[in-house]
């Protein structure tokens, strides 16, 4: 039980994001068909728990942050509008990309971290995997940039850059050791600490455009 609550809390950040971002950019919500995908998203997540004793794979990890990163919150975003200009990609794609990488990185992490006997056959693997980890998290801010100067994310998104420290600061905890199971956790931190100064900051925006 206690694993099919952390994964509906894993879930919670992409749909609040996904309605504060369709608010903003389109002041209406379809809550009939936005209540659907929530229930979809909670039932994906008992469904997901079912497949937790299976080991994680970097595809699979992949598909996990597309899925409940983009997928859903995509379904989210055309109820509410139904035209499909390349704006409306650019909007999905930037503004859900730092969901979708802090996603990622967690499920990699773990891979990481379980992966701790093949540490020395498999070092060229591990310097890879702990140079991509410590990258993408730098392209999450590029984004969220890129989103505001496009105006899909208010002025006040630029939130998300007060958490850099803490970001990088569990960055270079997990870099430093990255078999443990206490520092793969610092991977979710990150997913959080991301997702909620994203949401505060939409959420700002959108009080002072009301």
């Amino acid at each position: 039980m206690k694993k099919n609550l952390f994964e509906i809390k894993l879930m919670i950040p992409p749909i609040i994001l996904a309605l504060l971002i369709v608010q903003f950019n389109f002041q209406k919500i379809n809550w009939f068909v936005s209540s659907t995908i929530i229930l979809i998203y909670l039932i994906l997540s008992f469904l997901f728990s079912f497949f937790e004793h299976l080991e994680y794979t970097r595809l699979s990890a992949v598909f996990y942050a597309l899925i409940f990163g983009y997928f859903l919150p995509l379904i989210i975003f055309y109820s509410n509008y139904r035209k499909s200009p390349f704006e409306f990609y650019l909007l999905m794609f930037l503004s859900l990309l730092p969901v979708v990488i802090s996603i990622y990185d967690y499920q990699l992490a773990i891979i990481i971290s379980n992966n701790k006997e093949n540490r020395d056959s498999d070092s060229r693997g591990l310097r890879r995997d702990l140079i991509f980890f410590s990258s993408d998290y730098g392209v999450t801010f590029f984004a969220v940039a890129g989103a505001i100067l496009f105006g899909f994310l208010p002025w006040t998104s630029f939130l998300i850059f007060f958490s850099l420290f803490s970001v990088f600061n569990n960055i270079l905890k997990f870099v430093a050791r990255p078999f443990l199971k206490s520092t793969a956790i610092l991977a979710l931190q990150n997913y959080f600490i991301i997702s909620f100064s994203l949401i505060i900051g939409i959420l700002l925006g959108i009080i002072i455009k009301v």
